[in-house]
């Protein structure tokens, strides 16, 4: 953490850490170091992965919070037709004010 303590840190963490957060010259392994991020940044290959590595990423957060969203909707149904069995409702009658089949309500009916 580069907003951490720098109690019982060597020079040469402290430096590093100085560099990573303001991108600073200190000693010469971050001068080594900021020559080698320049010349990669420069590296057409290395950003062209990047780039497909970064969109990968993304689309797989998004799929992730579709999924996760489609979970918290069937979650909220289950608890819907739930309370409706606890009720004494007929399968008939929770399956078309829920808006699912009535499969759907005995496999919840079943889970309970």
């Amino acid at each position: 953490n580069t907003k951490g303590t720098t109690i019982n840190v060597s020079k040469e963490t402290y430096d590093f850490l100085k560099f990573i957060e303001t991108n600073m010259v200190c000693d010469e392994y971050t001068k080594r170091l900021s020559k080698d991020v320049s010349m990669a940044r420069m590296n057409k290959e290395w950003r062209v992965e990047y780039m497909k590595t970064l969109l990968h990423d993304m689309d797989v957060r998004r799929e992730g919070r579709e999924e996760g969203r489609e979970e918290g909707v069937q979650l909220k149904l289950s608890e819907v037709v739930i309370n409706m069995l606890r009720k004494g409702m007929a399968t008939t009658d929770i399956s078309e004010l829920a808006g699912c089949s009535e499969e759907y309500v005995e496999e919840v009916r079943k889970g309970i």
